[in-house]
């Protein structure tokens, strides 16, 4: 139900389909809120608790015989307000079997009208059980009824609630009751409300007993078990019992499934990026207050079974994965022993299972659930070793050995017991606690050491400590272990590699975490910053008009130019904010700022630098509403469209959150005897980005993020017309924790411009915008021997097929062709309709003559102004190009006028038909706010359709765009037949192409493919190919070997010696 409490649709009064569900407080739910939507109340009739539930309507057609007399009986008496009919012979029946609780329908009749409106239902005027505690507060300071309805309105407008409720409620009080029925379905969710299955803000009410017992997590709700055995946890510190686990049940398990299996549909067809946006939200929390996510992410549903013996950090974390947005059922907490653990290894709804314990109890859950059909990855048993050679670092050696708890000691056994007697043994609560039992064993050589860690039957992690390369390749080599340190006592990978456990440390064919699982699971922290805080409004922003300032080694200075240039709201032709011309100095000293901070940015750990994006996302999605306002000030567009702009941004940030696994590099063990090769990618240094005006938040986000996170610092010059976005960017990066000098900005037009493309210390120049600037900026950075990706102009095409389905296919060009007011370089500018187009040309002008044109601030709005008076005045001259050529204008915007805005740069939707190839309206790179409709029908007004008719002009279209456009961004084809859109897809010249999608604008994780004029340079936007533009590759080849005495000098290539 919507938040109205009116009924949007008219109610059919149907009853709820059949099925399961893990509980009756689940079913019961389920019932009422479909009752609701349907225009009735459900209410319980006859329940036993734990077997049946009878449930009935609460609003009947007749009264019962109270022996009235006949003539009685039959006049038609009044209803009171607030009375209860009854007699419906609407009928429910819910049941439990094995488990779980299956509804069935008795009677799905009413004899009654609906709802039309469920305030005349009495339920709706309950009060929620916090407004029973406000009630209660203010009933003991003194207020009246009237008093504290007044009150209560205040936070609830809707609230229907009369003083007689409250008198109802205050007796309830007076007899120590506080409880009350919920109604959830009855009354408006607040937009503030989250989600009300679990919060972190307020205790469980399982953790308020004391002991507390652990409760199972089933379908979204934590509830209690029904099993009367449990165990008690222990703190091995006290001894006290901190808490006591339950054994769960086997119905309780076969719910949980069934909960899991319920939700995976649902789950698995959610977008990943969704899926992604709750791991996010969940690092947040966890960052707030303290296996699975790996698998959610995935889009698998999940049931976990902690330790008996420390389940709380397992119940907090499944607190907060609910609170972040984790659906009902996706993840399900079960507890127990050896039953939960066999019930689980054969359960035939359970895929797959991972696992982490000990060597027996791991071997034993392999073989069960192996033998089952199941997936198994089961880290088990350890002995992790570590070999010290005589030429080690003994300080940093003995500190690394006593910190791992282990050492192979050699010689310095003696040190080595010195340093673990100062360990502290105490309490782990104790801050200054430390723990390290120490096991050495003494070795006469490598080879000997080897052999002593090669026997023993785990293999889960080995390390060395030595100076010697030549030691710690043999090490690498002949070691039996899945993870080897080189002077790292502890080498478990971060998680954008795998857990890489061996032998008997590990069962199955898939280690945990990393790209085995295709997934990404960062560690998260926080970074602070003190550099900057959106909390106040910086001091340049309080002039009036406000003049935009550099951004130079992480300071907001003012320029010393006396050149500037005027931001004018589109809209409005209000002046809106200062450009100023950056100086020389000023560039240079942004560029030296630049260069001075690559040296450490560049040397920060790549999780460092992703947790600072993490930070990042975080940030835009707070200020969203605040970057949205300020782009349609300074652009135009709706605010919807705004919104939008930073949204496809801020997905970039998110692809740069995983940027460790798209960095990685290629290792090749033994190219040749003793010798190694690997490639890495490096930093280049500084970069530089610059801007159009018509994604101000898109644009600098599809930049700056990758190419810092990569390791690069950055030059940022925004559009001149609306810089103010790039510059709130700026100071939440700052507030993320990005390092001063990493990211600079610095405004300007032509010259700033030649002196980011003329720089030495800038290494890689981004640019977006149109053809002639980005042709002038590819040639002269190039000729500087700059990397360089530009994208430029373009013209898109829409192919519509005679089978397209028509309102779908209308929607979509009325939305790519006008949406951003056409001012984007994937705009569905020209439409081509293979067939008879007449009728496709009535409809498609009614669509857009319904469209709304006004300032962006207005929501209703649907298309704001152009950018300018002067792109205002090229759109109109084009349009009439067209004209005079012998295009038809079916549909004129230029001379629309809105009210209260006379003076701003609005033009109304515009199409044209019978384009041809060669008139000036086709050949311009973008046609804001028009749609040309190319004259391709000509074969098919003489002819009749055919399905070869219909290859024989889309082939004939092609070959014309081929030649004719010079363009290549994108195109589409509206179509139902997968023949046709495959031909398309295999012979159209563009490098994005869009079957039945009209914006074929690719995600982060894909690469903005601009293709023929539209791009120039050799790796596109973001995506691996972003990756690779902002990094180099550097390939190691190296020899760790004794090379043998007398074999004389070779002159041959290392790699290419016979051994």
């Amino acid at each position: 139900m919507d938040s109205n409490t009116e009924l949007t649709e008219v109610p059919q009064m149907l009853p709820p389909p059949p099925g399961s569900f893990i509980d009756r407080e689940e079913l019961i739910q389920y019932v009422g809120e479909f009752g609701v939507s349907q225009g009735y109340i459900v209410t319980i009739k006859q329940s036993k608790k734990d077997k049946v539930v009878i449930l009935g309507c609460d609003r009947g057609g007749v009264y019962r015989n109270r022996r009235k007399s006949v003539e009685e009986s039959e006049r038609v008496r009044k209803r009171k307000s607030g009375s209860r009919l009854t007699n419906c012979p609407f009928e429910l029946l819910g049941k439990r079997e094995d488990g779980l609780w299956v509804l069935s329908i008795k009677n799905g009749s009413h004899n009654h009208e609906a709802l039309t409106d469920i305030t005349q239902h009495p339920s709706a005027r309950r009060f929620t059980e916090k407004e029973v505690l406000l009630i209660k507060d203010m009933t003991e300071a003194g207020l009246k009824p009237r008093q504290i309805l007044k009150r209560l309105r205040q936070s609830n407008p809707e609230l229907l609630s009369t003083p007689k409720h409250v008198y109802n409620v205050k007796a309830k009080l007076r007899q120590g009751n506080v409880t009350v029925r919920r109604f959830k379905s009855l009354r408006p969710q607040t937009s503030g409300e989250g989600n009300s299955h679990s919060s972190t803000t307020t205790e469980p009410s399982w953790r308020k007993r004391y002991p507390p017992r652990v409760p199972n997590l089933i379908g979204g709700r934590f509830v209690d078990s029904q099993s009367s055995a449990s165990i008690d946890v222990i703190n091995p510190a006290t001894q006290q019992v901190v808490c006591q686990v339950p054994l769960t049940t086997g119905e309780e398990f076969r719910a949980a499934v069934f909960a899991a299996k319920r939700a995976f549909p649902l789950w698995r067809n959610t977008s990943v990026t969704t899926r992604q946006r709750i791991m996010f939200k969940l690092q947040e929390l966890i960052r707030r207050d303290i296996m699975f996510p790996i698998a959610v992410t995935c889009g698998n549903t999940f049931i976990l079974k902690p330790s008996e013996k420390d389940p709380g950090a397992c119940m907090m974390l499944a607190e907060l994965a609910v609170e972040a947005g984790l659906p009902n059922g996706v993840l399900n907490i079960v507890h127990g022993t050896h039953d939960i653990v066999n019930a689980i290894c054969d359960d035939d709804e359970i895929k797959a299972i991972s696992f982490v314990g000990s060597d027996t109890a791991g071997t034993y859950v392999h073989a069960r659930a192996s033998a089952n059909g199941k997936r198994v990855q089961s880290n088990i048993g350890a002995k992790n070793h570590a070999i010290v050679m005589p030429d080690a670092n003994m300080g940093a050696t003995l500190d690394a050995l006593v910190a791992a708890g282990f050492g192979a000691a050699g010689q310095r056994e003696d040190k080595l017991v010195e340093s673990a007697k100062a360990l502290n043994v105490n309490g782990g609560t104790e801050p200054d606690a430390d723990l390290g039992p120490v096991i050495s064993k003494q070795a006469d050589s490598l080879d000997e050491a080897i052999s002593i860690v090669n026997r023993n039957k785990y293999g889960n992690g080995a390390s060395i400590f030595t100076t010697s390369g030549a030691a710690a390749r043999k090490f690498q080599n002949e070691i039996d272990a899945g993870q080897v340190g080189i002077n790292v006592a502890v080498p478990a990978p971060l998680p954008f590699f795998s857990f890489t456990g061996s032998k008997a440390s590990f069962a199955g064919d898939l280690n945990f975490y990393g790209r085995v699982l295709r997934s990404l699971s960062p560690q998260i922290f926080a970074v602070k910053s003190s550099s900057i805080s959106t909390a106040a409004e910086p001091s340049y922003r309080t002039r009036n008009p406000s003049r935009v300032p550099n951004l130079v080694g992480g300071n907001f200075v003012d320029s010393q130019s006396s050149e500037f240039i005027d931001v004018i709201n589109p809209a409005t032709q209000e002046v809106v904010s200062q450009v100023p011309l950056t100086t020389n100095d000023e560039f240079k000293a942004a560029v030296s700022a630049a260069k001075q901070a690559f040296l450490s940015w560049r040397s920060t750990p790549i999780t460092t630098r992703q947790r600072v994006m993490l930070k990042l996302q975080e940030l835009i999605r707070r200020d969203m509403d605040k970057l949205a306002m300020n782009i349609t000030t300074e652009q135009g567009k709706t605010l919807k469209d705004a919104q939008g702009d930073v949204f496809r941004g801020l997905e970039v940030v998110e692809h740069a959150c995983g940027m460790a696994s798209l960095q990685m590099g290629e290792y090749v063990p033994n190219v040749s005897t003793g010798i190694d090769t690997y490639s890495i990618r490096e930093p280049l240094g500084v970069c530089a980005g610059i801007c159009p005006f018509n994604f101000p938040a898109m644009i600098p986000l599809w930049m700056f993020p990758v190419a810092v996170t990569c390791g690069n610092t950055f030059i940022l010059k925004p559009s001149e017309k609306d810089p103010g976005a790039s510059v709130i960017l700026a100071e939440l990066a700052m507030e993320a924790g990005l390092p001063s000098g990493v990211l600079n900005i610095v405004h300007g037009t032509n010259d700033i411009v030649n002196a980011i493309c003329d720089d030495d210390d800038i290494r890689a120049v981004s640019f977006v915008g149109s053809n002639t600037a980005g042709m002038h900026i590819y040639a002269r950075a190039s000729a500087k021997g700059k990397r360089v990706q530009s994208n430029m102009g373009a013209k898109n095409h829409g192919v519509v097929m005679p089978d397209a389905s028509m309102d779908a296919t209308l929607n979509a060009l009325v939305a790519a062709g006008f949406g951003a007011a056409g001012q984007r370089c994937m705009a569905l500018s020209t439409v081509v309709f293979v067939g008879a187009s007449e009728e496709w040309e009535k409809k498609l002008v009614e669509r857009a003559k319904a469209l709304n044109v006004n300032a962006g601030t207005d929501p209703q709005a649907d298309l704001g102004p152009v950018i300018s008076k002067q792109a205002k005045e090229r759109i109109c001259k084009l349009i009439q190009s067209g004209v005079e050529s012998g295009a038809k204008l079916l549909l004129d915007g230029r001379n629309i006028m809105v009210p209260g805005y006379e003076q701003g740069n609005f033009i109304g939707p515009t199409i044209l038909s019978g384009v041809t190839a060669d008139m000036e309206c086709y050949k311009a790179d973008s046609l804001e706010e028009a749609i040309s409709i190319l004259n391709r029908n000509k074969y098919f007004l003489q002819h009749p359709l055919s399905p070869e008719k219909v290859f024989f002009q889309l082939s004939y279209y092609l070959i014309e765009a081929t030649f004719c456009c010079r363009y290549g961004n994108g195109a589409a084809i509206f179509t139902t037949s997968g023949v046709a859109a495959r031909k398309f897809q295999t012979e159209i010249e563009a490098g994005q192409v869009g079957i039945n999608v009209p914006i074929p604008v690719p995600l982060p994780f894909f690469s903005f493919t601009g293709s023929k004029a539209s791009f120039a340079g050799d790796l596109n936007f973001y995506g691996k190919a972003g990756v690779n533009f902002f990094t180099q590759i550097k390939t190691v080849t190296q020899q760790w070997k004794d090379s043998p005495t007398g074999s004389g000098v070779s002159l041959a290539m290392p790699t290419s010696q016979k051994s």
